[in-house]
């Protein structure tokens, strides 16, 4: 299970290779910081989107876009 956050700010990483992509990510009150190997998924991340966060050994983050298909509204109003 992970946390809700939204991305912030997408960066090149100073002193990383430049196959490597960071993150800002915003949970709650918390700021954090994933810097990760940019890959088909996480190229497809922006500012402003929301995300889940999944937090492994208070180190190492996973985080996965959501999309429509991942958020359930209820029913709508017809």
């Amino acid at each position: 299970m992970g946390k809700l956050g939204r991305v912030i700010d997408v960066y090149l990483p100073n002193g990383e290779e430049l196959t490597k992509v960071g993150f800002k990510i915003q949970i709650e009150n918390e700021i954090i910081d994933v810097v990760e190997e940019q890959n088909l998924d996480n190229a497809k991340i922006y500012r402003d989107d929301f995300v889940i966060v999944e937090i492994r050994d208070e180190v190492i983050y996973n985080i996965k876009l959501i999309n429509e298909n991942d958020i359930d509204l209820g029913d709508e109003d017809e």
